[in-house]
């Protein structure tokens, strides 16, 4: 009887020839897309290309895994309006997207960032309909008496309305996405919704490529999307990255930086791409007395 419940509790035991299911590796994986993520929002990037890429988060519905980094992100840039007098910039896309992220998440935000210095719309907007659908959008966070957002929804639907017609394309869709567009006007199938909006994340990732970020983000950016599966749809302005960064690289004596990390991983990526980077020359080892120091740095052969 003993023996019988010995054996019922222990724990059972895995063999020398275990290996970790697929189901395991898939976690993994997942774990460690995480991290590389959350590197990203350290990394020092325009603030207008931040906004995009949690935006792009929130739309995949991945915020949650994230909401820490969000938070301290949307914090951060939350005190610096409030530093430089309520104002960001001259632009209705990045107002209204920083205004809806901000208020999203609990920030008191003003609305004057959308009038004009006479305290109207200004007719520059007009002609910005990317930047009137992001108004359209922030306008349903209105507050009670807030008449401003109330205005700015009237606004930006006479537009994009009266627009709608002329346009094609990605806006024509961006718009048809809002909901402003009847029924007989717009498809509402599911499926083309759902193509509609993988094209829009698509142009969202590709703005990312324009953007100004460090190199190390840059390289870190790419992998991910190749660890994701998604290079294929990037494939252009991948290569186009990469070619800039090799370039780059070469004007400035074949030296990346003093940090493995960075070195082995632009090495990876622009090795895999097609570029010819000498292997023997990964590594410059310099002595000073009895002390040796590895030093990376990238070689073209």
């Amino acid at each position: 009887m003993k023996s019988e419940a010995s054996s019922d509790t222990m724990p059972e035991r895995r063999s020398a020839n275990y290996k970790p299911n697929e189901e395991e590796d898939k976690n993994r994986q997942a774990e460690k897309l995480k991290e590389e993520v959350k590197l990203m929002f350290g990394k020092s990037v325009e603030l207008l290309a931040k906004l995009v890429f949690l935006n792009i988060l929130m739309k995949l519905g991945l915020s949650i895994l994230f909401e820490k980094e969000i938070i301290e992100v949307l914090d951060t840039i939350a005190a610096s309006i409030k530093i430089n007098n309520y104002t960001l910039e001259e632009d209705l896309y990045a107002t209204a997207l920083c205004f809806r992220l901000l208020r999203l998440h609990g920030h008191e935000m003003s609305t004057r960032g959308f009038m004009d210095g006479n305290g109207s719309f200004s007719t520059s907007k007009c002609r910005d309909i990317k930047g009137l659908i992001e108004l359209f959008e922030a306008s349903h966070l209105s507050l009670e008496g807030e008449n401003i957002l109330e205005e700015a929804k009237g606004f930006s639907n006479g537009i994009l309305m009266g627009a709608y017609s002329t346009l094609d394309g990605e806006l024509a869709e961006k718009v048809a996405q809002t909901g402003l567009v009847p029924s007989q006007m717009a498809s509402k199938n599911e499926e083309e919704d759902k193509n509609r909006q993988a094209e829009k994340l698509k142009e969202e990732v590709k703005l990312m490529f324009g953007k100004s970020m460090e190199v190390l983000a840059k390289l870190e950016f790419i992998d991910i999307l190749m660890k994701l599966g998604l290079s294929i749809l990037f494939e252009k302005e991948i290569m186009e990255a990469l070619d800039t960064i090799a370039a780059s690289i070469k004007i400035n004596n074949h030296t990346l930086e003093e940090d493995l990390y960075a070195t082995a991983l632009c090495f990876r990526l622009l090795r895999l791409h097609g570029h010819e980077i000498s292997q023997v020359c990964i590594f410059s080892v310099t002595s000073h007395d009895t002390t040796y120091t590895i030093k990376p740095f990238i070689f073209f052969g």
